[in-house]
Formats: structure tokens, sequence, C-alpha cells
């Protein structure tokens, strides 16, 4: 996977034009499995892993649903606010509460966070349960006013469940050492085993949820009494945010003389593949696949 942030100017303008030609937006489609790993002792012990004090009162995960009317141009839009602490049990109410949605082709679901983080296993399930929809998912941090929101530590693991992730003007991402909260009972030869199987746990997580790995190198630099928030530029570095991209490839091949250029995009707004070829002196050839908005919802 490339990063979007990581493309050339030339690059963009493909794909700009791209989206140009399109003229319409269309979810991509996904199959991915949900997979909790079952983290049984690692999880009673971690479940309520802490953060420091932030300006976001903690308190129980409130989820919050609006379904909107179907569109015969953008299909049904499903917004779910997520705001509070992340407790144990939390990613199964989750799961229960969307179980009931139903998504129609050309729909959405809208995922919007404002949490100062909580139990580390748990946003790990929240983002793998969101992940799993079977229809396009976005992300984004906001308070419960549409303004400038909070997603720190473990809500940052949940906020990467989304398959398209933004952030708000203002809104921030915060990281930190993870540790147990204070009065947990866990002995030293216990306590750094339960430290190695939960940082592996965590070390395979970005890549899964296609976020760069050295993302996790970030989170472990700031001690746990402290809250690094990080700046959008290394956001976008790490695919953390990477707005309407997926996922995306490009391939260059020689094969005597005729040179090969092939890009490749999953997009929020369909999957598209641009195909360059040169051979002989200055000839040029161009192909591009787009693909075409589906209409079967309306």
């Amino acid at each position: 996977m490339e990063c979007v942030a990581n493309r050339s100017g030339s690059t963009l303008l493909i794909w700009s034009v791209a989206d140009l030609l399109r003229c319409s937006r269309e979810q991509a489609n996904f199959n991915v499995a949900l997979t909790i790993p079952a983290l049984c002792r690692l999880n009673c012990i971690v479940a309520t892993l802490a953060l420091p004090f932030l300006s976001l009162a903690a308190s129980a995960l409130q989820i919050d649903i609006d379904q909107s009317e179907p569109n015969p141009f953008l299909g049904q839009s499903t917004r779910v606010h997520l705001s509070g602490e992340l407790e144990a049990g939390d990613a199964a109410r989750l799961a229960d509460a969307l179980a009931p949605l139903t998504f129609a082709s050309g729909s959405a679901l809208h995922v919007v966070f404002h949490s100062p983080g909580g139990s580390l296993p748990e946003g790990m399930a929240i983002g793998r349960v969101i992940t799993a929809q079977p229809t396009a998912v976005t992300t984004d941090v906001r308070d419960e006013q549409a303004g400038p929101g909070i997603c720190a530590r473990a809500c940052v693991l949940a906020y990467l469940g989304g398959h398209y992730r933004y952030l708000r003007d203002g809104s921030r991402l915060g990281v930190h050492q993870f540790y147990p909260k204070e009065g947990t009972e866990i002995g030293g030869a216990e306590g750094v085993a339960i430290g190695q199987v939960l940082s592996a746990e965590i070390v395979g997580y970005p890549s899964e949820m296609q976020v760069d790995p050295g993302f996790f190198t970030m989170m472990t630099q700031a001690s746990p009494a402290d809250i690094a928030w990080v700046p959008l530029g290394e956001l976008e570095r790490y695919c953390v945010v990477a707005g309407p991209v997926y996922d995306q490839q490009a391939e260059y091949r020689n094969a005597d003389g005729i040179y090969d250029l092939t890009l490749w995009q999953q997009r929020y707004f369909g999957e598209n593949k641009i195909l360059v070829t040169c051979k002989g002196e200055g000839e040029v050839g161009f192909m591009a696949f787009l693909q075409p908005p589906d209409q079967s919802a309306a």
C-alpha cells in the first residue's frame, strides 16, 4: 500500500481527473471478516487501561445512531456518534446496535468519535467491528455539536477501523504509552508477559487497518503521563488520515523497450485503473478504467 500523502503532484492530478470523469459517488465493495482475537487473561487485566485526565470528562461510551432516508443519487447515509470512555463490552454493544441496520448499494456508514480513550483491547475490538460492516465506512473526530473533538489513545485504535479516515479541522488525535490502571495487581513477570502480548497485538493492528506500522513507534514515544497530539502531516504520512483513499498500487515494467506504468486505486468514489504505455519514438498509449456508478439502489 502506498499512502495518499506520499503521492506526487502529477499522480494527485491524475486521480483528481478520474474523479471528475466519474461525476458520481459510489462506495467500494468490501468483504472483511470480523476477527476479534481472544485476549482472555490479557483482556481481564488491561480492559481498564487508563488515560490521564483530559478536558473531555470520562464517562461510559455513548452510542447515537441516525439513519437518513434513502437518496436515489447518494444512497442511504447512517451516522454513528461514539462519545465517552471505551470500556469492556462496548464493542459488543456497538455490534448489537449496528446489527439491525441494512446497507443498500450506494449507502455509507459514517462513524464519529469524541473520546479520551479507555481500554486498549476494546479500542481494537471496536475498530474491527467498524471495518467489518458490509458497506463503505468513514471515521472522523467531532464533538456532540459537530465542532472539533478529541480522540486519544484507545480511541485512536477504534478510529483506525474506518476504511476512509478523515480529521475535522481543529480536531486532534493523541497517543501515549499504555499502562494498567492504578490499583491493578500485576506481578513483575506477569506484567512483562502481558506487555509483550499486548505490544504484539498493537504492532500488528495498524497493518491490519492499512496503516504504516511505524505509527506504533510514535505511540510509544510519549510517557504514560503525557499525551502526544500528532500533527496532521504525521498522521497523513503514516496513512492514519488518508481521506477518500483506501488502497493504491503503482507498477512499472520495461519489456523489450516497451515501458508500461499501471496505477490502481480503490477510493470512496469507486475503483480506478490507469495504464500508460510508451514505445518507439514518442508513441504513447493511455487507457483509463473507471468503475461506473452503481444505480441499482435507485
